[in-house]
């Protein structure tokens, strides 16, 4: 889970103990609200907890994009224009062509 994800989801629970006291102080008597805020406030840290990990807010498919993949194809783009080249001048064998391509692809 990134990091501004986790502050939000933070601050999120800090507001939800806060209200969730406010209410329970001025609707209880004090000795039974303090016992039901604690109760809340437990109840929020341990869902805010647990969707932390859980991954709440994860994107799954950014996450499985590798990094740079416009920049990684476009270079990968120009490599095997290189290669093409030099199979096409007679610098390379074919079968050296091949084994490079099939480099070059798997990087992808």
């Amino acid at each position: 889970m990134h990091a501004s994800t986790r502050i939000l989801l933070f601050m999120v629970a800090v507001v939800a103990i806060v209200g969730g006291w406010w209410v329970l102080v001025v609707n209880n008597p004090f000795p039974a609200a303090v016992v039901y805020a604690s109760l809340w406030t437990a109840a929020v840290l341990l869902v805010t907890f647990l969707l932390i990990k859980v991954g709440f807010g994860y994107n799954r498919y950014s996450a499985r994009r590798k990094p740079g993949g416009a920049a990684q194809a476009a270079s990968a783009e120009s490599a095997l224009a290189e290669l093409k080249r030099l199979r096409d001048n007679g610098l390379i064998s074919p079968e050296e062509y091949e084994a490079k391509r099939t480099q070059i692809i798997d990087r992808l």
